[in-house]
């Protein structure tokens, strides 16, 4: 909004650009698309808007004053391109992370009222439960039912079958359908799910990760 202020017509230029890129989304939703055609869309669509606002940049940073709203924007920006245009690459990333802002929101009143952990190896296990209870309610999948089914199954499940009980595949093995793995690894992800798995010998951690409309890149430890 600063620099909206500072220069009205530059800013409209880009913000117009971004506001064609949020409509192909909405368009994209309600016709209810695959990540495979919503790849697609993206690069057919979003690359060429993506592609106008960046020659726009490269064309104004050195027109405009660097330490003016507008030249930070443009300066903070750059650097971070390919970032930002790697959602147009994955029909699974949203284009910004306002699912997951919304998914944390409960946790942000969480931690005001208990303010500590205890321990860093807590705050981790934190995450990881709470990870798993946002992954069950996007995928409308029982809380309580997924973790009564996981907690038994978790010391007989053979290793490399563990993605199974990721609550995005859990309901379609519990259909006995295969789930549907992306790029043939273990580490299934797709948009219903907040989680990345890291499997080790002695220890499974859990991120919630955010992919933002800045910084679209994905993240497997």
């Amino acid at each position: 909004m600063d620099a909206l202020k500072y220069d009205k017509t530059k800013a409209t230029n880009v913000l117009e650009r971004m506001g064609q890129l949020y409509k192909l989304e909405q368009d994209m939703r309600d016709e209810g698309l695959t990540w495979e055609q919503r790849t697609q869309r993206r690069q057919q669509e979003a690359l060429p808007v993506l592609h106008e606002i960046k020659k726009w940049m490269d064309e104004n940073v050195q027109k405009v004053l660097p330490k003016s709203p507008l030249g930070q924007a443009i300066a903070y920006t750059l650097p971070r391109w390919d970032g930002l245009c790697a959602y147009a690459q994955h029909g699974q990333v949203e284009i910004d992370n306002n699912l997951v802002e919304n998914a944390i929101r409960p946790m942000a009143i969480g931690r005001k009222n208990y303010l500590f952990a205890g321990s860093h190896e807590a705050a981790e296990m934190t995450a990881a439960m709470y990870s798993f209870m946002s992954t069950c309610k996007k995928n409308k999948v029982n809380e309580l039912e997924w973790l009564t089914d996981v907690m038994a199954r978790t010391q007989s499940i053979n290793h490399k079958d563990l993605h199974q009980l990721l609550p995005n595949n859990w309901a379609k093995h519990k259909r006995g359908e295969k789930a549907c793995l992306w790029g043939g690894r273990t580490d299934t992800f797709n948009s219903n799910s907040y989680l990345v798995l890291k499997f080790s010998d002695d220890e499974t951690f859990i991120l919630l990760i955010s992919f933002s409309f800045i910084n679209s890149h994905f993240l497997f430890l």
